[in-house]
């Protein structure tokens, strides 16, 4: 028997005397108001009202595929023995320093404290109900057996089979292990703390291969060499994490000690290509022009060593048409793209739909319009941006419009004040772009911010990437009502067409037509083009997020999630799909940053070593990353194939392999989705099938269907260049499952046996 075998069964050993001995004391609650969910589920099995022994829940992973049996883990804390005594760990809030003193009289052991009162604790099982008696204990948590969301995700997506050489991935065919080994992992984001060990391997040397940083006033090249750099944004965690869910090292936590492993499988945390070669570049502000610098260098790195490259982008903005134009657009389309294999791109489709909360509406709007009978639709406010229930736009973009046409001469727009009960038209502002900009002030129907007057800018764009006009309404300083709301109706002059094309840019406005307006009508607005112009780039690869675990405002697990943004097939511009793919995106656990600036730990906070801290973040900007993970363990497996991947290539691997479940087909939000839910397991499959890898010949190294004096040179190189990639199933000439000298020998010897040769 393994030593974890031995203690599995001195676990269940331990929890069973726990039990028992417990059994014999009352275990009802007192005080419930204080008690949580967890220490209330512990004090009913206690009495025997919750048994996990031998039950187990049936759960689909996907349809067509044999149900998998899985015993229903303990979703709290097990009791421990200290010293003859059973114990369970807790969070306690209390009042003050006087209530620990009464709690450590009835035994509880204080571990560490937080702010505001929180502390961790042992607390003796038979005395839990004498502590919710103490008058300034404020609540008791049994503690919450932690479920990795990067494991969860990793399971989700099948990542875990690869990294863990599963019974699953033998099945699949797979010739072993794959972690993203020989493949760059590029991430643009800001925030980054590069010496994080979700960045390092077992030995402490930083995998970081090269870094690129703007702090706003300088730049700061790494160049593999020399102390790592300093992204010097305190005020986010988000480059940290999603560097990390893209290629951040396996580790073991426990407690707040936290460990490189190589034991993918049974690490606590990691990224979805632990094994590549990180090029993380954070960019204090994201500008777009830092983006296109971040974009070439990681490009020129790749080529200069001769290795696939794919780009993570978890950021965008929502203030451009989707139409691939734009002179980030351009710059995307001149490195990444069919015309450059081994290079791909990926962006998150943003995180802007939902805004209605519910309510008809969304952010998108479109048809025919002319300046007789202009596009029109109404201006609203989802509910968290109220306040008492009337203010209405906030200090931003509210409205976005361009015409389809690139000929266009121009573009109009009619800002109507309309009576929110009855849908009357109280004022009404025309504006052409041949007029310029303006500035229209309304001091009459709304106020603003501060004391100041409240207004709308109008701009005018003349030319957009594309050619298209543009018209863009913001609200300097917000504006509030109890009786009016805007009205908006766009047209366009002249040009081939007459479509008009409207987003709602702003963080909660959204369009809708509730109002009746006597010679007006309204068009209800739609989330059905809500993706972030930047994933409508046709040479990327765009992301949505799907629920892998829920919160409490989330959708169902498996849903996409609620904020996700998409596009049918059909609506704006281009009519692409978006996304192309989804991943899960919502309390997915990475690294934070342990330079941002605290006050307090934070309840998204789940590791709380000072140097090394890792957390819970959720949006597409989570998925993305995970997405580009996965596409560098694709990249790497068909690099063994001798095969070279397009964008078209991956792009196709993804809708041939993807999970295709009952949200993906049949659920309320299946348009959202995409092409399905990424599984890496059935992409790397699909590689070895389609690209014949490992139907090589033994010998074959360089796969070109002969076995000749070229794969003897091909293995002298990879053994010398630890640079040099080769399928190791191919080059394992001497069957010992590993590729070392003993297989140039056995190469050898089999070339001069088949010439005739005495050996």
């Amino acid at each position: 028997m393994t030593r974890r075998n031995l203690c599995s069964v001195a676990l269940l050993l331990l929890i069973t005397v726990c039990f028992t001995v417990a059994s014999a004391q009352t275990a009802t609650m007192t005080h419930p108001e204080k008690l949580s969910i967890s220490t209330q589920m512990f004090l009913d099995e206690l009495d025997g009202k919750i048994n996990f022994d031998n039950t187990s829940d049936e759960r689909l992973y996907m349809p067509g595929q044999s149900r998998l049996l899985k015993p229903v883990e303990r979703r709290y804390a097990a009791p421990e023995m200290i010293d003859g005594k059973m114990y369970i760990s807790a969070f306690v809030w209390v009042g003050d320093d006087g209530d620990v003193v009464l709690m450590e009289n009835e035994g509880v052991i204080v571990e560490e404290r937080f702010d505001e009162g929180l502390m961790t604790t042992l607390i003796p099982v038979d005395r839990i109900n004498e502590v919710a008696a103490i008058a300034g204990v404020k609540r008791i948590e049994v503690a919450s057996m932690m479920q990795p969301a990067t494991d969860e995700a990793r399971r989700t997506t099948f990542v875990n089979d690869v990294l863990g050489y599963t019974d699953a991935a033998v099945e699949a065919g797979l010739p072993g292990m794959y972690d993203g080994d020989g493949v760059i992992v590029g991430v643009i984001d800001r925030g980054i703390d590069f010496g994080h060990i979700a960045f390092q391997d077992k030995d402490g040397n930083t995998r970081i291969k090269r870094a690129y940083v703007y702090n706003g006033s300088s730049a700061i090249y790494y160049y593999g060499e020399g102390p790592l750099p300093k992204d010097n944004v305190t005020n986010t965690d988000h480059g940290s994490h999603t560097s990390a869910i893209a290629g951040g090292s396996s580790v073991i936590v426990e407690d707040t000690l936290v460990t490189v492993t190589d034991d993918h499988a049974h690490a606590t945390y990691g990224g979805m290509a632990p094994g590549s070669e990180l090029f993380l570049c954070g960019l204090n502000g994201m500008t777009d022009a830092r983006v296109a610098n971040a974009f070439k260098r990681i490009c020129n790195y790749a080529d200069s060593v001769g290795k696939p490259v794919v780009v993570s982008n978890s950021y965008g903005d929502y203030v451009y048409n989707r139409d691939g134009g734009g002179s980030l657009g351009q710059i995307v389309s001149q490195l990444f793209g069919e015309q450059h294999p081994n290079r791909i791109c990926v962006f998150a489709t943003g995180n802007n739909a939902g805004h209605s909360g519910g309510a008809p509406g969304g952010v998108y709007v479109s048809g025919h319009a002319s300046a007789e009978a202009p596009l029109g639709t109404i201006v609203c406010s989802t509910q968290e941006a109220y306040d008492a229930g009337w203010l209405y736009y906030r200090q931003e973009y509210i409205a976005d419009a361009f015409t389809r046409a690139n000929d266009a001469e121009g573009i109009g727009v009619i800002i109507h004040v309309l009576n929110n009960e009855t849908g009357e038209v109280v004022a009404s502002y025309n504006y052409e772009s041949s007029g310029g900009n303006k500035t229209l002030q309304l001091p009459d129907y709304f106020t603003a911010h501060n004391g100041k007057t409240p207004t709308v800018a109008i701009y005018f764009d003349y030319r957009t990437g594309k050619g298209c006009k543009q018209v863009i309404l913001y609200t300097q300083y917000g504006l509030k009502s109890p009786i009016y709301t805007l009205g908006v109706e766009v047209y366009p002059i002249g040009g081939s067409s007459d479509i008009i094309d409207m987003w709602s840019c702003g963080t909660f406005t959204y369009f809708d037509n509730h109002l009746t307006t006597e010679g007006h009508t309204w068009t209800v607005g739609s989330d059905d083009m809500s993706a972030m112009p930047n994933a409508c780039y046709p040479e990327v690869i765009s992301v949505g997020s799907y629920v892998s675990r829920a919160t409490y405002d989330s959708n169902s697990v498996g849903d996409i999630s609620r904020y996700s943004c998409y596009a049918v097939e059909g609506m704006g511009p281009l009519g692409a799909i978006h996304p192309w793919i989804s991943a899960p995106g919502e309390e997915i656990i990475s690294a934070f940053n342990h330079y941002v600036n605290r006050t307090s730990g934070g309840e998204d906070i789940v590791v709380h070593n000072s140097n090394y801290l890792y957390g819970r973040m959720s949006g597409t900007s989570m998925a993305t990353p995970m997405v580009a993970g996965i596409v560098a363990l694709w990249m790497q497996a068909a690099t063994e194939c001798g095969k070279q991947l397009t964008l078209n290539e991956v792009k196709q691997i993804m809708k041939e392999t993807a999970i295709r479940d009952e949200w993906v087909t049949t659920g309320p939000n299946a348009t959202h989705f995409g092409n399905g839910k990424i599984d890496a397991l059935a992409g790397i499959k699909y590689i070895l099938e389609q690209y014949g890898g490992h139907d090589n010949e033994v010998g074959d190294v360089n796969h070109d269907g002969e076995v000749d004096i070229a794969d003897v040179t091909r293995l002298i190189d990879y053994l010398l260049n630890s640079e040099i990639t080769i399928c190791p199933v191919c080059a394992d000439v001497y069957p010992d499952e590993d590729v070392n000298i003993a297989d140039v020998t056995a190469l050898i010897d089999r070339l001069l046996a088949a010439d005739g040769t005495e050996q």
